[in-house]
């Protein structure tokens, strides 16, 4: 409407009002993820950070259990930084 083509309104109106709201759900689903893969690894694989911590849990190597947890951290927070840099990069403030 008002001139503008399907393109330059999907561009210029719609994509500016969606994507806060499609980064928002993308820093809270990779949050998600990352914790439902180390459960998963958890029940189901002797391998990956669920199976290191469920090995070194199980013989009681803490300090390689709490780096582990501290990978998983460190995991969790590049992921979050990285989609908080591409909401600024491309959400308008």
């Amino acid at each position: 409407g008002l001139g503008a083509s399907r393109l330059q309104a999907q561009v210029r109106v719609v994509w500016p009002q969606v994507l806060p709201q499609m980064t928002a759900g993308l820093r809270l689903g990779a949050a998600q993820a990352l914790t439902a893969c180390i459960i998963a690894e958890i029940y189901t694989a002797m391998t990956g950070l669920g199976g290191l911590l469920v090995g070194y849990g199980a013989s009681f190597n803490m300090p390689r259990y709490f780096v582990t947890v501290l990978t998983a951290l460190v995991i969790g927070s590049a992921t979050a930084a990285v989609l908080r840099r591409l909401e600024r990069r491309f959400v308008l403030p």
